[in-house]
């Protein structure tokens, strides 16, 4: 079941690399391609909506940059947004909600939906798979 939550259109530019790079057997470098690809997503806001359907669902930075924002000024400040920067990941789902893939299902044989994720650094996709549809957990990674 998708989000009924209210979703963004990517920019031109993401839209037309995010197909480009799902299309199989591009002729452009595949390193230099997916690079693009992951800063473009690293800088869409939550909520967008790729072309097949995959949405940005949560985004985040490591220890070290939220250490070096919150020592640059107080929380949600101007001074700490810029010190945080991009995002260093962002996780997508084809439903639009959250997911904890970092941990399995206990149930897998008893999920009713498996809904595709994937996760993006600014290397690439870091990883996707299937999350449950209920507890939100990994079903199957890749």
């Amino acid at each position: 079941m998708n989000s009924t939550l209210p979703t963004l259109a990517p920019s031109p530019d993401l839209a037309a690399q995010y197909e480009r790079w799902n299309r199989p057997g591009s002729s452009e470098d595949r390193a230099a391609q997916t690079r693009r690809l992951a800063a473009l997503l690293l800088d869409a806001p939550l909520a967008t909506r790729m072309p097949d359907g995959m949405i940005a669902v949560t985004a985040g930075w490591d220890l070290a940059a939220g250490q070096r924002a919150d020592a640059a000024g107080k929380p949600g400040s101007a001074e700490w947004l810029a010190a945080l920067g991009r995002h260093d990941r962002v996780l997508l789902t084809a439903d639009g909600r959250g997911c904890t893939p970092e941990r399995w299902c206990t149930d897998p044989n008893g999920a009713q939906e498996w809904v595709a994720y994937e996760r993006w650094t600014a290397e690439g996709r870091a990883a996707h798979g299937f999350v449950c549809g209920d507890c939100r957990k990994l079903l199957q990674s890749g």
